[in-house]
């Protein structure tokens, strides 16, 4: 029986290491739209994808080595990332004009500056995207708080769609040059339910439906005339065609509410911690972290047992404590360890993870240091809620929420651990104590003798089904976090490979302040590549955003080649073990190389 073998083979030239990438990508269907800096090589018709194995720069945003300043905040509906750069690169609308918002869609055609928000050498406020920034996506617009930087307005409700005439204020909420400071965006029922200061109340619950005139204040829950009498509504989520959210009056401390959307329908739902202070104001019982699972509400809540865990289906009678995992006054500090959501690189860890049947908190039952702090789960019964660590206070272990917090892949979770043993590295749980352990010692501690503490430096982690992303150093140095990716085992746990640029790898991959953030299946992050090889420095040189494209492909990844032009390549056999088989590439190889019946190819790359 004859049988046919088509492998095909595409080659780009990269545009600033002028190698060669080859790849066998085992389908002739594989090819799609390039979203990398590659050029498109006339003769094969259309441009190519980069290899999933492979991170590729795509933007030139500052040229050179200068700081783009393209890190930092950055948001994302899944087709669009909306970030603050600088520029110096005509190419993208805003060169010279300062700090300025941005988009890009992974492409270097798709890349360009929003909005000359405010012109002139000054440009937007770039302290702002160092550290979280409520927003909320609606219809892929993004509403956020935003500072323009032209003090006629303090940060205030802006939204964007990534066009210049899709960008301006929504409203100012507190007229002039002061913030409202509105925090804790949500959208439910086509409309966004915030917390804002508009100068002459507290900071209450407001609502927008994206107009001037459609944003108000939905109810003083405190009144007063000053910042002191506010509600502070917090931990906003949606349950039962309700919204609730930790709130305060004259009467209670903070406690549970809800509110339909109106005056009247915003409402306390249980005064958790009844008791009274002696200046005659109600205890605060401070529910954080408000988790839907199954039929109930569950979050950390305080009364006279302290913090512990607690659950309400949104009524009063049906607001309870799950268990007092520390029994007595102490509590047990029960906290949350997950965003509410994904779309951000900077983000707050204010909910439950949930994977499978149960929700994952941390929570302490020994003693009040951080050192004894432990993993727990729960299926919101009493008998059903139990640790899985079993950390001790002598054990010199750490949690490091600040880290990474808990990352939820399929049926595993990833969270950096500092322990006296293997210092801060990552670990992963199936949700069972015999099934958390160390992936890997990444950096190994040389014992102070090279100035080496064995700290990975890991600060960002995204999940593709199983398998995790993220920066490390294996040299304890700051600066040269790597790209890496797991499974969770240790001999799963690599490197990926990044384009030479000028003989030069990127670096600062997923430090703090340069997080990852994924784009529908391809995973997007800043990187610092030094110029210090030699020749020109375009396209990922200096501070550029670079992609990895095709991250659910796993540990099945397309192999890729690098060849370089007038040198002699390495062989590449590609094995088949059927019979009979005849071999062909599609499209052709450059010229110079020939692939022979055995399944082999050899040649000198030539120059073209």
């Amino acid at each position: 029986m004859f049988s046919r073998r088509v492998i095909s083979l595409l080659a780009v030239l990269v545009l600033v290491a002028q190698s060669f990438v080859l790849v066998n990508t085992d389908s002739t269907s594989n090819f799609v739209e390039d979203s990398s800096p590659l050029e498109q090589v006339s003769e094969y018709g259309e441009a190519r994808g980069s290899p999933s194995n492979l991170s590729v720069p795509f933007t030139d945003i500052r040229q050179g080595t200068g700081d783009c300043y393209c890190y930092g905040t950055w948001f994302t509906n899944g087709q669009i990332i909306i970030f603050g750069a600088e520029s110096s690169n005509a190419t993208y609308g805003g060169q010279n004009k300062n700090f300025e918002l941005y988009v890009t869609d992974g492409t270097l055609d798709g890349t360009s500056m929003i909005a000359d928000l405010n012109p002139g050498n000054d440009g937007i406020d770039v302290g702002q995207f160092n550290s979280l920034i409520p927003h909320v996506w609606w219809n892929d617009v993004l509403y956020l708080r935003l500072d323009d930087g032209t003090d006629e307005t303090g940060p205030e409700l802006w939204r964007t769609d990534g066009t210049e005439a899709g960008t301006y204020i929504v409203k100012d909420i507190r007229e002039g040059s002061d913030s409202s400071s509105l925090s804790e965006l949500i959208l439910w029922e086509d409309h966004i339910y915030f917390s804002a200061y508009d100068g002459t109340h507290g900071y209450e619950l407001w609502q927008s439906d994206g107009t001037e005139n459609g944003t108000f204040m939905i109810k003083d829950i405190y009144p007063g005339d000053h910042w002191t009498d506010s509600s502070f509504p917090s931990y906003f989520t949606v349950f039962n065609d309700k919204l609730y959210f930790q709130a305060k009056d004259e009467d209670h401390g903070a406690e549970l509410w809800t509110t339909d959307g109106t005056e009247n329908g915003t409402i306390l739902v249980a005064d958790i911690d009844s008791r009274t202070m002696g200046n005659g104001e109600g205890y605060s019982s401070s529910p954080a972290s408000i988790t839907v699972f199954n039929d109930y509400m569950y979050f950390a809540a305080s009364n006279a047992s302290g913090k512990e865990l607690w659950k309400s289906d949104g009524t009063a009678n049906g607001t309870s404590q799950v268990k007092d995992i520390w029994p007595g006054s102490t509590g047990s500090f029960v906290s949350g360890v997950t965003a509410s959501n994904l779309d951000t690189t900077h983000q707050s860890l204010n909910k439950f993870a949930i994977m499978g049947d149960n929700f994952y908190f941390t929570a302490k039952d020994t003693c009040s240091t951080s050192r004894c702090e432990n993993l727990w789960k729960s299926d919101g019964t009493e008998n059903g809620t139990v640790p899985i660590t079993d950390f001790e206070d002598e054990d010199g272990t750490d949690i490091m929420l600040n880290r990474v917090g808990v990352v939820v892949g399929e049926s595993k979770m990833v969270f950096v651990l500092d322990t006296e043993e293997y210092d801060e590295e990552l670990w992963i749980t199936d949700g069972t104590t015999e099934g958390t352990h160390l992936v890997k010692d990444i950096n190994v501690d040389d014992d102070g003798s090279g100035g080496n503490d064995g700290d990975s430096e890991i600060h960002s982690v995204i999940a593709s089904g199983d398998i995790f992303y993220f920066g490390a150093t294996t040299v304890g140095t700051y600066n040269e976090n790597k790209l890496w990716k797991t499974d969770g085992t240790e001999e799963g746990t690599i490197t990926i490979n990044s384009t030479e640029i000028n003989g030069k790898h990127p670096s600062n991959i997923g430090e703090a302040g340069w997080e990852l953030l994924r784009l529908g299946d391809h995973l997007i992050f800043p990187a610092f590549t030094s110029s210090g090889g030699g020749g020109g420095c375009f396209v990922g040189c200096g501070y550029d955003l670079w992609i990895l494209h095709n991250i659910s492909s796993g540990f099945s990844p397309t192999p890729s080649y690098t060849l370089y032009k007038g040198k002699v390549m390495d062989s590449i056999t590609f094995d088949y073990d059927g019979e009979g088989a005849t071999w062909d590439t599609s499209p052709d190889l450059p010229a110079g190389l020939s692939f022979d019946s055995n399944g082999t190819i050899t040649g000198l790359l030539r120059n073209y």
